[in-house]
Formats: C-alpha cells, sequence, structure tokens
C-alpha cells in the first residue's frame, strides 16, 4: 500500500473545506496500463485531486510532497535504485 500526501509550508496537512490530503493506490482512477495522474492545485480539480492551498487561498506558497510506501516487497528494498516511482510534472497553467 502506498500514499501521496502534501504538507504546507509548515509541515501539516493544508486545510481545506474538501478535507482532502492525501491519495492512495487504493483511492485512485488507474487506467488499464496501470497509470494515474494525481492533481496538485490550489484551485479544485476534475478527477484525483489535492489542494495546494486552502479554500478561497489562492496565494502561492510552498509545499511538499510526501511518498509512503507501507510494507513493501522485499524486491524494493534489494532494488531501489530502479524501482518505479511516481513521477511529478509540472504543467504550464493559464490564469489569463
Amino acid at each position: 500500500w502506498w500514499s501521496v500526501t502534501v504538507y504546507g509550508e509548515d509541515n501539516f496537512l493544508i486545510d481545506n473545506d474538501w478535507d482532502l490530503y492525501s491519495a492512495s493506490g487504493a483511492s485512485l482512477a488507474i487506467t488499464e496500463d496501470g497509470s494515474f495522474t494525481i492533481r496538485l492545485s490550489a484551485e479544485k480539480q476534475p478527477g484525483d485531486w489535492i489542494p495546494t492551498a486552502g479554500s478561497g487561498d489562492l496565494a502561492d506558497g510552498s509545499f511538499d510532497v510526501t511518498l509512503r510506501l507501507y510494507n513493501p516487497s522485499a524486491v524494493v528494498y534489494r532494488n531501489l535504485a530502479t524501482t518505479p516511482l511516481p513521477r511529478i510534472s509540472r504543467l504550464a497553467c493559464d490564469h489569463g
């Protein structure tokens, strides 16, 4: 089991009206090829989304993304350098 959690500048969960703080393999929409997308944004997003700011607070702030692997198989420990991990991509935004 694994999870991705977003923490605010103060290293605490980001308080928000949606009570969304993390996502896990058990909660995501996973495609046939095994891929998934989690959107991290201050603004509400379609699909799997974790807020990076509180509701109504669209100011740019720093945040951390933490990946936790709970009880990974032995192969992960033996091959950590080659274990496929999620990629983080920054997409251009038009706030126009």
